[in-house]
């Protein structure tokens, strides 16, 4: 992050839903004198998916505990995988350009934290905590 900040370039980085949430990214943030809200975010409206090349998983090839839960298998691309929800970051753009910009049909254009879908939050998001409650309290009325 702190790379593409000193760039002074335009730039979008593909990285986990936890990456907003963590100690190091508002530091790189006020680090090059941006805000929190200054990234925006492109969100896919599905979730994606990962190839893991065969015999890269060990576990999957023999059998393992994740050999169950990883069944989806193509010859030439290997294991499909989703170990963990992401996300486009991008940041950089000239404000002329972010004002054309609109959301490819699949996606959702955030141009904030506070604008992504509770779905997509990070764990340790407060927004995401308050809505888990939210869901058990009413769970505990209606029994």
């Amino acid at each position: 992050l702190n790379f593409c900040y000193r760039s002074s370039k335009p730039w979008l980085a593909l990285m986990p839903n936890w990456v907003y949430a963590k100690d190091f990214y508002a530091r790189s943030l006020s680090q090059a004198g941006l805000t929190t809200n200054a990234p925006a975010y492109l969100v896919p409206t599905k979730r994606y998916h990962y190839w893991t090349p065969r015999g890269r998983r060990k576990d999957l090839e023999t059998g393992g505990a994740k050999a169950k839960t990883h069944g989806h298998t193509n010859a030439s691309l290997g294991v499909r995988t989703s170990p963990f929800i992401s996300f486009w970051y991008f940041c950089g753009f000239p404000a002329s350009a972010l004002h054309k910009l609109k959301a490819p049909v699949g996606c959702k254009l955030c141009w904030g934290t506070a604008d992504l879908p509770i779905a997509v939050t990070a764990d340790g998001d407060p927004r995401k905590r308050f809505a888990r409650n939210g869901k058990k309290m009413r769970k505990r009325r209606a029994s």
